[in-house]
């Protein structure tokens, strides 16, 4: 480096010192709104997000979330995550590509779960395969009685 350049740095350095010295009320005011702006478009994302998602009351699509977070939410051990993806996600996606929204918003808790019964024996045999596999098809049992006494609703 030449003398030039690190004359140049330093005045830079200096110009910025002062002028942060001087305008250090103004540079405060911005930092300020820059920070409350930041904090106040995360916090209408979440509102955006909370506002998007089903809601569980009348709304089928939601008791299809509602069935899937029974089984895959908080999987503990290896026959939670087996349960999730072995027998509800097979389920869960085949609904998801058969039923459009409407479809679903129309129907009552027992035409769903007659549609998840339906939807659970058109996969019995490839749910079963899975099973074998793994030396789980006690799974399928205590999914069989879920359903028959509606414990995911």
């Amino acid at each position: 480096m030449e003398n030039i350049d690190i004359i140049a740095i330093l005045l830079t350095i200096i110009a910025v010192f002062i002028a942060i010295f001087i305008f250090r009320r103004i540079l405060i005011w911005i930092a300020l709104i820059i920070v409350l702006a930041v904090i106040g478009y995360f916090i209408l994302q979440d509102n955006n997000a909370i506002l998007t998602t089903p809601s569980y009351n009348n709304n089928n699509l939601g008791y299809l979330e509602k069935f899937k977070n029974h089984y895959c939410d908080f999987l503990y051990d290896k026959d939670d995550s087996l349960m999730c993806n072995l027998i509800v996600y097979p389920i869960y996606n085949d609904i998801l590509k058969t039923y459009d929204r409407q479809e679903l918003i129309k129907m009552n808790k027992k035409q769903f779960t007659e549609l998840l019964l339906k939807t659970a024996i058109q996969h019995k045999k490839e749910i079963f395969n899975k099973l074998k596999q793994e030396r789980a098809l006690y799974l399928w049992e205590d999914f069989k009685l879920d359903l028959e006494n509606k414990n995911f609703y």
